[in-house]
């Protein structure tokens, strides 16, 4: 029976997971540098919401670039990890790496102690290692739930070989595939790899009720549109939920 994770960075993400059916969402914000931690508030109305019928998983991750973090960054990240689980939180998403390409063993043993009682889930910082059939063999060996992953690849399409051959070893986490899935794909890559477990973010934009406009002044990137805002299509949840089974 497949299982759907949804990434969201809104309450309007959070219920259109719950409506579509969805089995959990992973919590974040700022999508468009691969997801950070998102605010206490959104944590709390996020699990007031998901209830008892969606999970709610929330991502760890104190700032965007790489995985190699500061004593100052693993300590935030420690720490939200307590607060996520204060919270109400069902899970937390990590991931720290040294630089060699190797898990940081020592982030990860506190880690995995401070979410007792939470499922714990490692982030595609596991795309990142050297060697992604020892990290799968070490993350078991922490009794570690999930690891989401695209198998190193840009995509999980791209990567279905490698997704197939680490899911067919033995004494692994459960896999969650991720990066690219759609309604176009998903069938494919769960009949390639094996893997019952997806996720995937259906993101899509709304144009904003601003009446007034600005055009000269940039919050971020310039050139970005700063008149649409993100959403989550609840019908691209449901169309890809259904197409595994097409």
């Amino acid at each position: 029976m497949a299982k759907f994770e949804i990434c969201v960075t809104s309450l309007q993400g959070v219920k259109a997971a719950l409506e579509a059916g969805a089995d959990r969402v992973e919590l974040c914000s700022g999508l468009t540098e691969g997801g950070l931690t998102p605010s206490y508030a959104l944590i709390k109305r996020a699990v007031e919401i998901g209830s008892d019928a969606l999970a709610v998983n929330v991502l760890i991750r104190s700032r965007g670039g790489d995985f190699l973090y500061d004593a100052d960054d693993l300590e935030m990240m420690l720490q939200d990890i307590e607060q996520a689980k204060v919270l109400g939180a069902k899970g937390v998403v990590i991931g720290a790496l040294n630089a060699d390409g190797t898990i940081n063993e020592s982030f990860l043993t506190e880690a995995v102690a401070r979410a007792q009682g939470m499922t714990v889930t490692f982030h595609r910082a596991f795309d990142m290692c050297a060697d992604l059939n020892a990290a799968a063999k070490l993350l078991h060996s922490y009794h570690v739930d999930y690891i989401l992953t695209s198998g190193g690849e840009a995509s999980a399409h791209k990567g279905m070989a490698k997704l197939r051959e680490l899911n067919a070893e033995p004494h692994h986490p459960i896999y969650i595939a991720a990066a690219g899935v759609n309604k176009t794909n998903i069938a494919e890559i769960a009949n390639t790899t094996k893997i019952e477990q997806f996720h995937f973010s259906a993101k899509d934009v709304v144009k904003s009720q601003m009446a007034f406009t600005n055009p000269s002044v940039h919050m971020g990137i310039p050139g970005a549109d700063e008149y649409s805002n993100p959403c989550t299509n609840l019908s691209e949840i449901k169309a890809t939920m259904q197409a595994i089974h097409g």
